[in-house]
This record gives C-alpha cells, sequence and structure tokens, in this order.
C-alpha cells in the first residue's frame, strides 16, 4: 500500500524515480498495490501519471479522515510505503503501525523557515499596526512560521493581541483551525468545504456583513 499525504509528496516521488531511471519500475509498484491519497491534490498528482486512487480520504481530508480511509486496509505483515507531507504525520504512523505495517516512510521536502524572514516581518508589524483588516491562512506551517518570527523579532503578544481582536481570523480548513486555536489564535471563519475558493467567500461575506452593521 501507499498512503500519500500531499500532491506535493506524490510528484516528488515520481520525479525522483525519474532520476534514478526507475519511475516505470514505481508506476507498476504503485499499480499491483494498493494508492490511498488523503485529498484532491495527491488524487490529480496521480492521475497525471496514468494512475487512479484506489481508496480517497473523504472530507475535510485531515488526518482523522486519511487514518479512517487506511484502516479499511488489513496490512498486518505488508510493506506500506507512507509519503509525508512536510513533516512526520505521528498519528497516522501510529494507526499504520499499531495495525502492524512493515512501515516505510518517506519525507521528501520539509518545511522551514523562510530564508529572508524581513517581509513576514513587516507583515506582523502591519497586522499589529492595523493595516490589516483579515488575515487569511491556507497551510498549518503559515501559522506557525508567523508566530515563531514575531517571537523572534519580540511581537509575539502584539501580534497575538492583533489577531485576538481587530483582525478577522480565516482557516481553510479544519486542519489549520485546529493548529491556530493551538496557538491562541481561534480562527473566527472556516469554511464548511476545505478549499481556497470557499474560504475566501466566507472571509468575504464575514467582511461585508461586519460593513453593514
Amino acid at each position: 500500500m501507499f498512503v500519500f499525504s500531499t500532491g506535493v509528496g506524490a510528484s516528488a516521488l515520481f520525479a525522483e524515480a525519474r532520476t534514478l531511471g526507475r519511475e516505470a519500475e514505481l508506476r507498476e509498484a504503485i499499480l499491483r498495490g494498493i494508492a490511498v491519497c488523503r485529498g484532491p491534490k495527491p488524487v490529480a498528482a496521480l492521475h497525471k501519471e496514468g494512475i487512479a486512487a484506489t481508496l480517497r480520504a473523504r472530507s475535510p481530508f485531515t488526518t482523522e479522515e486519511l487514518i479512517d480511509a487506511v484502516v479499511q486496509v488489513y496490512v498486518r505483515g505488508r510493506m506500506v510505503a507512507l509519503v509525508h507531507y512536510g513533516e512526520r504525520n505521528q498519528p497516522l504512523v501510529d494507526a499504520l503501525a499499531c495495525r502492524g505495517a512493515r512501515l516505510r516512510e518517506l519525507i521528501l521536502y520539509e518545511w522551514e523557515l523562510p530564508e529572508d524572514p524581513a517581509p513576514l516581518a513587516r507583515v506582523i508589524e502591519e497586522l499589529e499596526g492595523g493595516a490589516f483588516a483579515a488575515a487569511a491562512f491556507t497551510t498549518q506551517i503559515q501559522a506557525r512560521n508567523l508566530m515563531t518570527i514575531a517571537g523572534v523579532i519580540g511581537h509575539k503578544e502584539g501580534l497575538l493581541g492583533a489577531l485576538r481582536s481587530r483582525v478577522l481570523v480565516a482557516a481553510v480548513g479544519p486542519t489549520c483551525a485546529r493548529v491556530l486555536a493551538e496557538l491562541g489564535i481561534p480562527p473566527q471563519v472556516v469554511p464548511e468545504s476545505p478549499k481556497m475558493a470557499a474560504m475566501l467567500n466566507a472571509l468575504v461575506a464575514r467582511l461585508a456583513d461586519g460593513r453593514s452593521r
């Protein structure tokens, strides 16, 4: 079984296989096995390679839904290749390991802070100073990096105060919303469908509603 957490991870795996001259071997291995995808992006990445997903996590495509998908397959004693997103997903690892899977974990890219933090530092100061009415987060790492840089430049408490009071905070989906809440910034806008367009529509509606009052 191959478990794909992101489209970027799936594409990176095939890119590396091509570099090694083993693209056909990888494609045949996935076709012989079971391909489990977290959401539409890894489904699209596999489709580009001529492979259809065997199982798909249901919306809103969080770790919980992905675990629900993988536990449908009997994995005891079987090899499972887990292609992580930019960091290790421990709950998913535990779910597969406790079911006896022979797990091979792949982290093909890693989330890191930007090489030049100055633009992000400026955004933090502008958020704190009231330059923005709203802040929209599309990934959990965005929220973490924002707070990390805010701490480095000594603006963490000021930023938290602004995001909790003056700035309307939106999250693209439940995973991003959970991380924001853990950081002390519960989002006021989370769309029912975890997609960019849905988040932006919900955010615009919320802003318009605020202006009409």
